[in-house]
């Protein structure tokens, strides 16, 4: 069974960044959106494993929208990443936060197929 993960990122270099990293698990669907509110409407209509989401989104930023998905989808896997230092104390809804440039996509890889298991 292939775990789904959706990526939230209104930078199309980013999000396609993720992309191209995390298709070289072969059993990893990556579905892309640029706005909360595509996101939100993707998970109305799919199943998803993982929602990783940018901070500094339009309509509204990542964390408000990860509440959001938390609320809704439970049993979602949620990470928050920034380009900008992230000083505040992590929410409980959000199981992992990066700071772009502070973390390696092995381990976020890592991470995410450690929470599928658990």
């Amino acid at each position: 069974m292939s775990t789904k993960i959706l990526v939230v990122d209104d930078d199309y270099c980013s999000s396609g960044i993720f992309k191209a990293y995390l298709d070289f698990k072969e059993d990893w669907e990556i579905v892309t959106a640029e706005s909360p509110k595509k996101a939100l409407g993707l998970l109305r209509e799919s199943k998803f494993d993982v929602v990783v989401s940018e901070l500094k989104i339009p309509e509204m930023n990542g964390m408000v929208f990860l509440s959001e998905v938390s609320s809704k989808h439970p049993e979602i896997i949620r990470i928050l990443y920034s380009a900008c230092k992230l000083s505040m104390e992590v929410p409980s809804y959000i199981h992992f936060q990066y700071e772009k440039g502070n973390f390696s996509m092995k381990e976020l890889v890592d991470r995410v197929a450690d929470k599928l298991v658990e």
